[in-house]
């Protein structure tokens, strides 16, 4: 018998190759599809539920291969457009939302929800004193 922390493991590789490609995907198609039709095409849960922790795990690492590859845009709505792709096909209910800040309307992020809270985001994003205002969330809230 296969030892469940070698199992989880294993998913790993599989998730940083789904996500890789999720990367890809996004940026070819950011170019020529409208925002709401890419989300919405995203969005579909995957019949199979993967662990958060794996999931998390192959998203840090498939963000470093993505962000070493020529081309490639790094910026957060990439990042939280994937990261909504790679959590929605493992089976887990996100949230893609968008912001401005609420100081300076220069300023805008975006960012990926689980359970309504930000996810993989850096703490310092959130420790500031104006905080953002959200301008669209995929799927809408009900």
């Amino acid at each position: 018998m296969v030892p469940i922390v070698l199992r989880r493991l294993s998913r790993v590789p599989r998730l940083v190759v789904r996500h890789v490609c999720w990367r890809a995907a996004v940026a070819r198609r950011f170019e020529h599809e409208p925002l709401d039709l890419l989300l919405h095409s995203l969005a579909p849960l995957g019949a199979r539920i993967e662990p958060l922790d794996a999931v998390a795990a192959a998203v840090r690492l498939g963000e470093r291969v993505g962000a070493r590859v020529p081309g490639w845009p790094n910026t957060c709505l990439f990042r939280a457009l994937t990261r909504f792709a790679s959590l929605r096909s493992a089976g887990h209910e996100a949230r893609f939302v968008m912001g401005i800040d609420a100081d300076d309307a220069t300023v805008g992020h975006a960012w990926v929800e689980v359970a309504g809270r930000p996810w993989l985001e850096p703490a310092s994003t959130w420790a500031r004193a104006a905080p953002f205002r959200r301008t669209l969330e995929h799927p809408p809230a009900a």
